[in-house]
Order: structure tokens, then sequence, then C-alpha cells
């Protein structure tokens, strides 16, 4: 038999009480279970804690080291069942999130503002990051969710689309092209065209419907993050084409004019992304909850 916190409650609500009648009933339990399980401790420790004189009693000299350890565990195994408590409560803890830019301005920063509402104590970290650095760091442990376009077969992703993101075409205010409510694709060849980074998922789609860098009339310039994109685009460097969540704030500053691509008509599905098999803290299981409650 081994030391439970049984044994040690039992024995510091006597040594505490020094009567036993008294520690039964703080413990809810009966005087011959008390004094039963102070036995056993005893037998366990091979050494008697309590010397007893009729009424009265007190601690042996192994009794008094051992009540200062004792109360030292159950101190250390309280405290860590109230963190537990507390984590499982949300009332601590941390919520790390990856996410494509524009996924972190329109989407999960207001839904953390309201989750911080209810959950003011949980420390939140969001990674901006392009889309395949969002999905290693998922796949890598590295946070609880990424906010992304899945690539592929990805057998090890949990993925739950929340909305389809579609392209659109950026364009200088008072551009040609804004007297249209719609642009084919093909209203873009030739022209000027701002590209954003290699390898975003962005690229790949107009590289595929517009040609390559090297294909084409028109000149092309390359932006690596989408702020700089909208500013050369503003200062009529030429056109771009942009996911419609990404132009949302620059859309109602009037910075740019944005229309929908046609011909095809294209979206991407920007998805919650979690690992598979991987169980949420549950500060993040909360916030996933929430963000596909209301999605």
């Amino acid at each position: 038999m081994e030391v439970s916190s049984r044994h040690l409650r039992a024995f510091v609500t006597v040594a505490e009480a020094m009567n036993f009648t008294r520690a039964a009933e703080t413990l809810g339990i009966s005087q011959p279970a008390l004094s039963a399980t102070i036995q056993q401790l005893e037998d366990i420790l091979a050494a008697r804690l309590f010397d007893r004189a009729g009424r009265r009693m007190r601690l042996t000299e192994v009794g008094r080291l051992y009540l200062g350890i004792a109360q030292r565990l159950l101190y250390e195994l309280d405290s860590s069942l109230g963190v537990v408590r507390d984590l499982v409560e949300k009332r601590i803890g941390k919520l790390h999130v990856a996410a494509l830019p524009s996924a972190a301005s329109e989407i999960v920063a207001p839904a953390l503002a309201r989750f911080s509402e209810t959950y003011p104590q949980i420390q939140l970290t969001v990674r901006d990051a392009l889309n395949a650095e969002v999905i290693e760091r998922v796949r890598r442990g590295e946070v609880d969710m990424g906010f992304g376009i899945p690539e592929g077969d990805s057998p090890a992703l949990d993925v739950a689309t929340i909305l389809q993101d579609r392209f659109v075409a950026v364009l200088p205010i008072g551009h040609p092209l804004t007297r249209q409510p719609a642009v084919p694709w093909a209203a873009l060849r030739g022209l000027p065209l701002v590209q954003v980074a290699p390898g975003s998922n962005t690229r790949r789609v107009v590289d595929r419907l517009l040609g390559g860098a090297d294909r084409g009339s028109g000149g092309r310039i390359e932006a690596q993050i989408v702020s700089t994109a909208v500013g050369l685009v503003a200062n009529g460097l030429g056109v771009s084409v942009l996911s419609e969540l990404s132009t949302v704030p620059f859309a109602k500053l009037r910075v740019v004019e944005t229309r929908p691509l046609i011909e095809p008509e294209v979206s991407r599905p920007l998805s919650l992304i979690t690992r598979k098999g991987q169980t949420l803290s549950p500060a993040a299981e909360a916030f996933r909850s929430q963000l596909l409650g209301s999605a």
C-alpha cells in the first residue's frame, strides 16, 4: 500500500485538532474509519505518529517531522488541482492563433474581441503569416489553430470552412474598369499588374488564370504584402488581384476600388485548421466553438 492524499489529509487534520472526534467531524467520516486510516499510514511508514495517554495525545518526533512534509504535499496537490480547475473554467490559459493577414484583421480580431469579453484572463497570441507558414505552424503544434486556405490533401489536419473568399480586381480610383459592375479576368491581360509574393495562394491563382510573370504584354510589379500592393495600385502603378477579404480595410477608406472577377468566378475556402486528433486546450476549444457557432 502507498501513501495517498486520503492518508495525508487524515493525518494533518488529526495533528491540527489533536482530537480524533473533532477531526472525524471535520473530515465527515466516522471516528473508527479515521483511526483505521491513521493506523494504515503508521503501518506504511513503519513508525508511530502519535503518542496517546488517555484522552491526551501528542505528535512523536517522526510525527512532527512528517507533519511539515504532509502539509506541503497537500498544499501542492490542492494548488495543482486549483490550477487545473482554473484552466478548465477558462479563468487562466493561453490561446495561440496563426492566420493570413486578411483573416487576422477581418475575422480573428473581431472574434477575439468577443472572446475576451467572456474570458478576459486568457492570454492571446496572434501570428500573421503567409498561408504555407500558417499551415506549417499548425502541423508542428506551434499554435492551437490556424486560419488559412487548405492546400491539397492534408490527412493530418482537420479543416472547417468559414467562408468562401472570392477574388476581386483592385483598381485605382476612377479607372475605366470601375465603370463595370464586374470585371472579366481577360480584361486584365495587357495591363500593368501588381503581383503579390510568389508562393502565395493568390499568386498561384493569378499565374494560372493570367499567365506567369514572363507572359503578357503589360508591365509587372511585385509586392510582398497586401498593403504594399494596394499602395502601388492607389498611386496608379497598375491593377492587382487580391482576395476580397484582404481588400476590405482599403475599400472602406476609398483608397482603391474593387470589382468582382468573373469568367470564371474564383474563390478560396478560408478555413479554421487544427491538427487531427489533437485535444485542444479549454481556451482553444471555447474559441473554436464560439467562432464556428457564429459562422
